[in-house]
């Protein structure tokens, strides 16, 4: 349950620097909200009932939204 806690606060907290990124556009931060929102019910949810299962599922489901946003900045990194 700590790593699902833990990976939560990374999408919050990489979700927030996307949100506030100058080339994040309207359609960007509505889906950037929207997974956050999804995301938020389906972990409080598998802690709420403390399943195993759902933990893991939660887990892993978790990290496609941290891919997705990772390859947001690294779109508009600034090349060495």
């Amino acid at each position: 349950m700590h790593e699902l806690k833990s990976r939560m606060e990374d999408l919050e907290q990489l979700a927030a620097l996307a949100l506030a990124h100058p080339r994040a556009t309207p359609r960007i931060r509505r889906l950037i909200n929207e997974a956050l929102r999804d995301f938020r019910g389906m972990v409080l949810f598998a802690m709420h009932f403390e399943n195993p299962r759902w933990i893991a599922e939660a887990t892993e489901t978790i990290e496609e939204p941290i891919r997705h946003i990772e390859r947001f900045f690294l779109k508009f990194a600034v090349k060495a």
